[in-house]
């Protein structure tokens, strides 16, 4: 049942993943593979600058614990071009039937991720399990939006080329210099990259940004760039669809109670659903100066 690709060969494309869930002042975390979610930090001894916190660490095949489960798993670790890999240990592509003792195994350094999801090829039939795991890292953050202004995903083609800490501040000073009908700061993050692996003559990673932006209650409006949305968790999601998208079938009145500003029956009924079920979540567990997060 192993994917082929179109050359008849099975397809060894797995990927990483970074997930975040927002409930109330709660951020929930799990990230597989070297996508990362970094925080931006207001620095207290500097009014211009942010500090960067790295909230995931990456699954490298170099990190001790990962190199000594994949090899514990049976699998191993090669370096290929200075960048260490999991190797994958391949039927040599000549041979045809059953795989036995006899056949010539190639050893391949193929992945420089020690975990991610989908990538088949790593099972091992041994242990059971898949040498490049599939299992996440979870975490949970409490955001205060007095401190944190922006909650930053990315795959490695964007950390490959920025460090945590220049993405950050580029958010930073981009919100404050470019107009509402400016580029987004994450269209800006992803074109920066693009630029210094074009600069370094490298072949671009595949990449993708996204940019939450953080507002304190009673604070500073942010601005509004091109293809971003304002999200108020504190009231449920009544901001109709997304700037330029097309109204979806049935959904004119919803559309046009949005553009007038006026909620339809139905999002009434929906917010107040929400408002129910917040209080029963939030308790006093949250802080409850704490009641709007935007992005």
């Amino acid at each position: 049942e192993w994917p082929k690709t179109p050359t008849g060969l099975p397809s060894t494309s797995g990927t990483t993943a970074s997930v975040v869930v927002i409930r109330g002042a709660r951020m929930y975390v799990a990230h597989v593979g070297d996508s990362a979610v970094v925080v931006g930090e207001r620095d207290e001894d500097s009014d211009v600058r942010l500090k960067a916190l790295e909230v995931t660490r990456d699954h490298k095949p170099e990190v001790p614990e990962e190199r000594e489960r994949i090899e514990r798993l049976g699998g191993s670790v090669m370096k290929k071009s200075g960048v260490n890999r999991v190797v994958w240990k391949r039927p040599r592509l000549t041979h045809n039937g059953p795989v036995r003792r006899s056949t010539v195994i190639d050893q391949i350094p193929f992945l420089a991720v020690a975990r991610a999801l989908g990538d088949l090829w790593s099972y091992d039939f041994y242990s059971g399990e898949f040498v490049v795991s599939p299992e996440p890292d979870t975490a949970v953050v409490t955001l205060d939006p007095t401190r944190h202004r922006y909650v930053i995903l990315g795959s490695d083609g964007l950390w490959n080329m920025m460090s945590p800490k220049d993405t950050v501040n580029m958010c930073y000073s981009h919100d404050k210099m470019v107009g509402p009908r400016g580029q987004s700061c994450a269209a800006r993050l992803g074109r920066t990259a693009l630029v210094f692996w074009k600069q370094r003559m490298l072949r671009a990673d595949n990449m993708t940004v996204l940019v939450l932006a953080l507002q304190e209650r009673g604070g500073a409006p942010l601005p509004m760039h091109q293809d971003e949305v304002v999200l108020d968790l504190a009231a449920g999601a009544r901001n109709g669809p997304y700037p330029g998208s097309p109204p979806a079938s049935g959904c004119k009145d919803r559309q046009n109670s949005w553009l007038k500003g006026q909620p339809t029956e139905e999002e009434e009924e929906e917010e107040a659903m929400f408002f129910e079920e917040e209080e029963d979540i939030c308790g006093d567990g949250h802080n409850e100066d704490w009641t709007c997060l935007e992005w």
